[in-house]
Order: structure tokens, then sequence, then C-alpha cells
């Protein structure tokens, strides 16, 4: 497993696929009791969230990093160590 270095370039990618998620999600069926209000609160929240991985805020989250791993490696780092049987 390798670990490389985080750039601006690669938040840049990962906060423009959250954005792109973001308008997916907002676009997509929600239960009927989701009000359109709440569905806007929901897109923006998913906004300020690329926003603030596009800044390096985030960079801690450890999905945050992982997603940015795999734009790097193309490795996907799983949370827990695999289970040898």
């Amino acid at each position: 497993m390798s670990q490389v270095e985080i750039t601006q370039e690669v938040r840049e990618i990962v906060a423009n696929n959250a954005i792109k998620s973001a308008h997916v999600i907002r676009k997509g069926d929600y239960a009927s009791h989701v009000t359109e209000d709440r569905k806007e609160s929901i897109l923006q929240e998913n906004l300020k969230q690329a926003e603030l991985i596009r800044s390096g805020k985030l960079d801690h989250n450890f999905t945050i990093w992982q997603r940015m791993q795999y734009v790097l490696t193309g490795e996907s780092i799983p949370f827990l160590p695999e289970v040898k049987k």
C-alpha cells in the first residue's frame, strides 16, 4: 500500500467530483417526506463540503483522504486491515 503527497490538483479533482455528486443526489429520488427545502439544504451542505475539500480543510478526513489516494494511485486503501484466514 502506497501513500503519496496530496497536492492542490488532487484536491481540485476530488472537490469537483463531490460537486458533481451533490447535483446528481439533488436530482435523484428522495423519500416522499423529504421537502424541497430539505433537498436544497442537503445540496448546499454537500457543496460546502466540496469547498472544504478544495481548501484542504478535510485532508484529515479518512474518506476524503482515501478518495485523494485513489486519484493519485488507483488504489482504494481500506479502513480496516485485511483479515488473514
